[in-house]
């Protein structure tokens, strides 16, 4: 038996995604694992994998995760994660990524976004709650009956429920949790449209209205990261992306990412990665060409090599 998947979302994907709040959603059964084939990468949704049958071991910025069967993880964007020796391990598992700037304003999605905000990634015991609406909207992405976008919504709403109380039985009552969820979406958004400059955390603190300590301190609270770092992050995101597409030059990226020159940039990106970014186009190209089952698409394969070459 080969190993199999199915995956609604992107382009050469098994069929669209039908709801913007959920970009990805598939399911994957591995019968026999194949190292080298998943690159460390990270992810600008929230990500749910749920373990429906085996276990899972799982890097996440540095640290191993174990999940078992009916468990559940949620993964933070832009986290590094990986598979030991770069292969999905054996069993069958359920993945779906959430977009939470496309979540309308609603008690549900409100209260839902203040837990995926919390620390994590962490591991829950979700035994069917996560499970039964999963599989119900995998059939609706498969079959697309008419009024399935109108299921979907629905099934989606369910699945949301099921989460809350997951998260409320591990955390307690959201109105507890004093995280401002605008502050965050404001941070973000300024970063992404600003790239191709350099950010300072002052200038962060004022475009919220805080004073620079007390941003640093509510940031980090909000994301376990310090603010730098988050914009460092999302520039080294962005120039995987770039080196991933052979017609920009290295010069071009440096500038289009606000880097002062060419040697800043590489300085920059061996740093966070051991590697040149000329060895890290080169390598990465490489194995996309070599992945036999298209597990890795450009898209993942920009990630960080040097944790991939470490894990092995």
């Amino acid at each position: 038996m080969k190993n199999t998947q199915e995956r609604f979302g992107r382009p050469n994907d098994d069929g669209p995604s039908l709801l913007k709040q959920l970009p990805i959603l598939g399911r994957r059964v591995i019968r026999h694992p194949e190292p080298n084939m998943v690159l460390p990468h990270t992810l600008k949704y929230h990500q749910l994998i749920y373990v429906h049958k085996g276990d899972m071991s799982i890097w996440i910025n540095g640290h191993i995760y174990e999940i078992h069967e009916k468990e559940l993880i949620v993964i933070q964007p832009y986290q590094t994660m990986a598979f030991l020796k770069g292969a999905f391990p054996k069993g069958e598992h359920y993945f779906a990524q959430f977009d939470l700037f496309e979540f309308e304003e609603s008690s549900i999605n409100e209260s839902l976004s203040v837990f995926l905000r919390k620390k994590f990634p962490i591991v829950l015991y979700a035994g069917e709650r996560f499970l039964t609406p999963c599989k119900a909207l995998l059939k609706e992405f498969k079959e697309t009956h008419f009024y399935s976008q109108e299921m979907a919504t629905h099934l989606f709403e369910i699945l949301k429920i099921n989460l809350l109380r997951l998260f409320d039985a591990e955390f307690g009552h959201h109105k507890d949790l004093l995280i401002d969820s605008d502050f965050f979406e404001k941070v973000n958004l300024y970063v992404d449209e600003n790239l191709d400059r350099v950010v300072t955390v002052k200038e962060l603190s004022e475009l919220c209205g805080f004073s620079e300590n007390h941003f640093r301190n509510l940031f980090k609270k909000l994301t376990d990261m310090s603010p730098l770092h988050f914009i460092n992050t999302k520039k080294l995101n962005a120039a995987r992306e770039m080196l991933i597409n052979e017609s920009m030059n290295i010069t071009d990226i440096s500038f289009a990412l606000g880097f002062s020159s060419c040697q800043y940039f590489s300085t920059f990106f061996k740093k966070q990665t051991s590697m040149s970014p000329i060895d890290y186009r080169k390598s990465a190209i490489e194995l996309c060409k070599k992945s036999v089952h298209k597990s890795v698409l450009a898209s993942e394969a920009a990630a960080q090599l040097d944790s991939h070459f470490k894990l092995l």
